[in-house]
């Protein structure tokens, strides 16, 4: 008997997980050390954050020259020693940044601050001030009403 026959075959996907395991090596103090200057203390109130951060060479030289990202997302170079986040949306983010000596060399473990934001939703004040008082016929009702913001009274909608 052929053992082979006796071996049902199917095909189906298969799917495998990688990650990248970062490998550090002694580079004898070769490579720029970064830091994050700020401080962040969650939750932060305000949706417009500044990041300031700093960087040294191996002979302890300041640095000019970073590379930074915000939740994962791609790498940006900058000469700046800050970044301003305008209008930073409510949750938890990740600032990382790395230094970048005159050689091109590259800090190995980007210096990183978690921190969130959680700013309170703040209505406009709004007040009906004036009204049908009595019982009407008429399918057309008038109501007056203030509204503390300009923008806000053209987002009132009657439900």
């Amino acid at each position: 008997m052929d053992s082979n026959k006796d071996i049902a075959s199917a095909e189906a996907p298969f799917y495998i997980h990688v990650e990248a395991i970062p490998v550090i090596v002694d580079s004898g103090g070769k490579f720029p050390e970064t830091e994050i200057v700020s401080s962040l203390e969650s939750p932060i109130k305000t949706k417009d954050i500044i990041i300031r951060f700093e960087g040294t060479d191996s002979q302890g030289r300041s640095i000019r020259r970073f590379k930074w990202r915000l939740d994962g997302g791609q790498w940006t170079e900058t000469n700046e020693t800050s970044v301003t986040f305008p209008n930073l949306s409510n949750g938890r983010h990740l600032f990382e940044v790395k230094a970048i000596d005159i050689d091109g060399n590259e800090d190995l473990i980007p210096a990183e601050v978690p921190f969130e934001v959680f700013i309170e939703e703040q209505f406009p004040d709004t007040r009906i001030t004036d009204y049908p008082k009595d019982l009407v016929k008429t399918p057309y009702l008038t109501f007056k009403f203030f509204a503390s913001s300009a923008a806000s009274s053209k987002l009132i909608s009657l439900v």
